[in-house]
């Protein structure tokens, strides 16, 4: 039986992302929604629980993390939600999903960056082969990555987790640019466009199959 997820990213406090949110949910009707960062840009935290709330409206299991984009307030009140999947594996009827939010570390000095190194120790021992992996910050190198300049921009601490243990799925945000699919060893590799252009990616957890949506 299929298991319909909804992953989206980058919504930027934007209304027309909220919109966005309710609409894929209510045509699509997932059974979970998994939320990978920048709800928000600099805040407001209200603006992220609308925007939780909009995605659990027709009863889907909602899942989020922080983005690079989301600020203080915000990282500390997820981090008291059992639905924050920020270094933590999440189980939801048998798909273990783990998330890792923030970015690495760039030049603009946005909220909540992380090093490289503090990176690969979140992810220690995080991941296997039946993970659904969901960071904000996509692996390095990959089609995921890639800025309008040409330049690769990813955390290369991601991507030698996932060569090291190759998760059954990858599923990033971030940079805004960046759309498609391609597979790192065994990894079904998924890039969101951004939700604030209204655009998410659908799959189905048993099969893999997958499918690039917009609002």
């Amino acid at each position: 039986m299929a298991f319909i997820a909804l992953f989206v990213s980058d919504a930027h406090a934007e209304p027309c992302a909220l919109d966005a949110l309710k609409k894929l949910v209510a045509v699509h009707e997932p059974r979970l929604v998994v939320i990978a960062g920048d709800l928000t840009m600099n805040g407001p935290l209200a603006y992220a629980q609308k925007l939780i709330n909009a995605a659990s409206s027709k009863g889907a299991r909602v899942l989020f993390e922080w983005g690079n984009m989301d600020d203080a307030p915000i990282v500390d009140w997820m981090k008291t939600q059992q639905d924050c999947i920020h270094a933590r594996r999440v189980e939801v009827e048998g798909h273990a999903v783990v998330g890792l939010g923030g970015s690495v570390t760039s030049p603009f000095n946005t909220p909540t960056e992380y090093s490289e190194e503090e990176y690969a120790r979140l992810l220690n021992d995080l991941l296997d082969e039946n993970t659904v992996f969901a960071p904000h910050n996509p692996p390095y190198g990959t089609i995921a990555d890639v800025i309008r300049a040409g330049t690769h921009v990813g955390s290369r601490a991601i991507l030698d987790a996932i060569k090291q243990a190759q998760p059954r799925l990858c599923v990033c945000g971030h940079i805004h640019e960046a759309e498609g699919a391609e597979r790192v060893g065994r990894t079904l590799l998924l890039k969101t466009g951004p939700l604030m252009d209204g655009k998410a990616v659908l799959v189905d957890l048993e099969s893999l199959k997958y499918e690039f949506v917009e609002a």
